[in-house]
C-alpha cells in the first residue's frame, strides 16, 4: 500500500485511484458487476440487510461445508458487502468479503 501504515488492531483498506476508474467502461459503471444469467430454469436465492447509522465493525457467518455444484454453469457464492454512497449520486464505495466455489477451478468446488 504505498509505504503507508495503519493504525495497531486495523485493516488496511485500498483506496481507490484514478486508474481504479479509468479502468471502468465509464465512470457510472465503475464498481458494478455484470451479472450472467442462464436461460435454463434461474434460481437464485438472496438476502439484503440494511442498517442506517455509525459502525465501526462488521461481521458475518457463512457456511462452507461441501457447496453443491451439479452442473457447469452452477456455482456457490456467499459473501457480505459494506457500502455506503449510491450509483446515481456516484459517490458508491464498497467493501465485499467472501468466496466463490465454481467448476472452473476444480479444487474450488470441494471447500
Amino acid at each position: 500500500m504505498s509505504g503507508e501504515s495503519c493504525p495497531k488492531n486495523t485493516i488496511p483498506i485500498k483506496r481507490t485511484t484514478e486508474q481504479d476508474v479509468l479502468r471502468a467502461t465509464s465512470a457510472q459503471r465503475f464498481g458494478q458487476k455484470t451479472v450472467r444469467r442462464n436461460d435454463v430454469d434461474v434460481t437464485h436465492d438472496h438476502a439484503i440487510g440494511y442498517a442506517r447509522g455509525s459502525f465501526f465493525g462488521a461481521q458475518a457467518v457463512v457456511s462452507v461445508w461441501l457447496p453443491k455444484i451439479e452442473h457447469e454453469s452452477e456455482f456457490s457464492l456467499s459473501q457480505m458487502w459494506i457500502a455506503d454512497g449510491t450509483f446515481k449520486e456516484g459517490n458508491l464505495n464498497t467493501i465485499e468479503v467472501g468466496w466463490k466455489a465454481c467448476t472452473h477451478f476444480p479444487s474450488s468446488a470441494n471447500l
